[in-house]
């Protein structure tokens, strides 16, 4: 029985911020890269 990774779970509030926004892969590393917290994002959203 194969294990699922745990890096995916770390991830998946990006990917769900991602795809809610419509942000690109480089938006999403900048942000990370500021230590944004991705379920905050739609409060400063425009």
């Amino acid at each position: 029985m194969a294990k699922k990774k745990k890096s995916s779970f770390i991830y998946q509030p990006w990917i769900d911020a991602q795809r809610h926004f419509h942000l690109t892969d480089e938006q999403v590393l900048m942000a990370r890269g500021l230590d944004l917290n991705p379920t905050r994002l739609g409060s400063i959203a425009n």
